[in-house]
């Protein structure tokens, strides 16, 4: 990813150049400059600058901790920092989360998926939209079931939308025949599209009756998902 690197934030100049130490000090003291020095801690080279981001993750302001987290996401050695990552998931204030979750997907931080699995519990839907989006970059098949109550259950039907284009967009040839199951008579048509595309995607020629009656569904998008899916199917014997 190519950072684009400000020279301001909210109108403050970025004091890049600056020792670590120095910036550190912008931002505990409280000062109008806090934002920028986090700023120019991410694109610091010295070894101190990554350090202080670490440091600022656990800062006590949660805007603090928000802003370090997202820096520490577009450092080029913000990996390192996976643990601070974290630990973000787990924070009590959700702005910091989320952000903690948008980190993991730019860093792909596969040890993050056992608390992106937890917050798909969350009282807040935006958290748990975030951790599905998350869930994407460090998908493992043997998260499928899981997402899929999300699918069927979540009483938030943007997660439950938001839980389709996750297990969509992670499909793999061992899961597809049971995502063409929960999408072929869902009542989205873009779900039902899917399963059409899924179904010539990986040649499943056991549902071509199911497709053949899409062929007359109410949705236009669905009857030329269909058509296409059939001409992608071997003949039939």
């Amino acid at each position: 990813m190519k950072v684009q690197w400000p020279n301001e934030i909210d109108g403050v100049l970025v004091p890049y150049g600056r020792t670590p130490l120095d910036l550190r000090a912008l931002v505990t003291e409280g000062t109008r400059e806090r934002w920028v020095a986090i700023a120019a801690l991410a694109r610091s080279s010295e070894k101190d600058a990554l350090d202080c981001l670490g440091e600022l993750a656990s800062f006590p302001d949660p805007y603090v901790r928000r802003f370090a987290i997202q820096w520490i996401g577009r450092h080029p050695n913000g990996a390192t920092l996976a643990r601070a990552v974290i630990e973000g998931l787990r924070d009590p204030a959700d702005v910091v989360v989320r952000t903690a979750a948008w980190v993991v997907t730019e860093l792909g931080l596969s040890e993050a998926r056992s608390d992106l699995l937890k917050l798909l519990e969350s009282e807040s839907p935006s958290t748990r939209r975030s951790s599905l989006h998350a869930l994407e970059k460090v998908w493992s098949d043997a998260d499928f079931e899981t997402v899929v109550r999300v699918f069927k259950n979540d009483p938030s039907e943007e997660v439950q939308r938001t839980a389709g284009w996750t297990l969509y967009r992670a499909r793999s040839a061992n899961r597809a025949p049971a995502l063409v199951e929960l999408l072929l008579t869902d009542p989205l048509p873009r779900h039902r599209c899917w399963a059409c595309g899924l179904i010539g995607e990986f040649q499943l020629a056991h549902f071509r009756e199911p497709i053949v009656n899409l062929l007359e569904d109410k949705d236009g998008h669905v009857r030329k998902a269909a058509l296409r899916a059939l001409t992608r199917l071997p003949e039939a014997v």
